[in-house]
Order: C-alpha cells, then sequence, then structure tokens
C-alpha cells in the first residue's frame, strides 16, 4: 500500500482551515496530521509532526508564512502557499514553493498541488536519514534583503561564518540562514562538505585541484576558480578523507 501524504494546515481563519478539510476530503491518499492557528502554532507543529506538506497562509497575526519558514528546521516539508493576496504568487514560486493557491481554492489546483508534492515526496525517499545528516534533495531556507529563496542541498557550495549566522553559496545565488557554521558541521554529510577552516565549509565535489602552501595549509581551488584555504589544523584530516 502506498503511504499516504502526510499534510499540516496553517491558517489564522477557522473557515479558511475548515475549507481545506473539506477539498482534502477528495484526497483519500492525503491525511491531515495538525492544523495550525498561527504561525507561532504552526514551527511549533511541523517540528512536531514533521510532514510531507504543509498547506501555510502567508497573512497571519505574529509571525507570517516566510517567517515560519526561517524558523523552521532543515529538512522543510514540501511548502504549498494558500492565501487571499494574489500580490504575492510570483514571489513564493520564484523563491522555491512548491505551488500557491489562492482562496477560494479551486479543487483542480488543490490536486495538482497535491500530485506535484506527491511527485517531490517519492523522489525524496525516507523523510529523515538514520543517521540524521541533511540528504542532497532537502531543502534550505535562505534570506537575502528582501528576498527569501529554498536552496536543495546538493546545489550548495560554499558556506561561510558571519558571526551567529550563515552565508549560503551556490553557483547562482546567496542568502543567510540564521544558525551558525557550526550547526551545518553537524547537519551536513562529512562525506560531501568539509570544514577547510573556522569560517568555512565547502563542497567537496566541486573541488577542481588543491595546492600545498607554505606553514602546512592547502589551498583548493574550486571548478569557477575561487581559492579556499585549508587551515593546517584541517589539512591533515583533508589528505586522510582523500587519501592524497
Amino acid at each position: 500500500m502506498k503511504k499516504k501524504l502526510r499534510v499540516l494546515i496553517a491558517d489564522d481563519e477557522a473557515l479558511g482551515r475548515k475549507e481545506m478539510r473539506r477539498l482534502l476530503k477528495a484526497h483519500p491518499e492525503v491525511e491531515i496530521v495538525a492544523e495550525a492557528e498561527d504561525g507561532d502554532d504552526a514551527v511549533e507543529l511541523i517540528q512536531k509532526h514533521a510532514p510531507d506538506l504543509v498547506f501555510l497562509d502567508i497573512r497571519m497575526p505574529g509571525r507570517d508564512g516566510f517567517g515560519v519558514l526561517d524558523a523552521l528546521e532543515p529538512p522543510l516539508p514540501e511548502i504549498v502557499f494558500s492565501t487571499a493576496y494574489d500580490q504575492f504568487a510570483v514571489d513564493a514560486v520564484r523563491r522555491g514553493a512548491l505551488d500557491y493557491l489562492l482562496k477560494p481554492v479551486a479543487p483542480e489546483d488543490l490536486a495538482r498541488a497535491i500530485q506535484k508534492a506527491s511527485d517531490r515526496v517519492s523522489l525524496k525517499g525516507p523523510s529523515i536519514r538514520k543517521d540524521g545528516r541533511l540528504r542532497a534533495t532537502d531543502r534550505i531556507f535562505v534570506q537575502e534583503g528582501q528576498t527569501s529563496m529554498f536552496f536543495e542541498v546538493g546545489s550548495i557550495r560554499i558556506l561561510e561564518s558571519e558571526g551567529n549566522y550563515t552565508r549560503i553559496r551556490t553557483a547562482t545565488a546567496h542568502g543567510l540562514v540564521r544558525r551558525p557554521i557550526k550547526y551545518f558541521e553537524v547537519r551536513l554529510d562529512p562525506g560531501e562538505f568539509f570544514r577547510a577552516n573556522r569560517a568555512q565549509m565547502v563542497n567537496l565535489k566541486v573541488i577542481k585541484e588543491c595546492k600545498p602552501v607554505e606553514g602546512g595549509r592547502l589551498t583548493a581551488q574550486l571548478e569557477e576558480g575561487t581559492p579556499i584555504e585549508i587551515s593546517r589544523r584541517q589539512a591533515r584530516t583533508f589528505r586522510e578523507l582523500l587519501r592524497i
């Protein structure tokens, strides 16, 4: 039997939650695991139930929809925004939301969103790795100024410490996460990401070459030409990891 898609509804309006429940009754492949009445409630319930899919209202009192994403620990569930405000539609999808449903939600639009979520969840496999590490397909919510985005772990090239924040860089974009770099050292696969020095981690697959420099340090050259210094303390571990 195919596993049901575990869904959480986050909407500050009782009528909105009731209508979503009514619409979801037409989808036996879906199981509603929880309902949240505001943003803070949504964060708590998402962390508790680890749903596959969240129908998330954007405008809620206190913490809004984007605030919810910013507060969540990765891996993130699939997110479908559901709101009465169409001005957020383009931004929401551009920033990586799976879909955007405008209230009142049309049944055919809901069915499309559920199918997309089901396809994505099937591709991911088990919801959490046994070792607790993030998978390449897991997504991290980042912000840069007023722009919010989702980055897949596998697309990350460099992580840089900025105090209690971490700047995450892909080939085409970058943004901040409100987590120290030590958090990612624990959550990322050490066979894929390496702590090169106190301030930087690097995705091993983007290292093109590595050269020794004075003081027992190494310089790793990335595919696009960016140099990363591997500290003397980490150079031995790096050599053992790559057997060089």
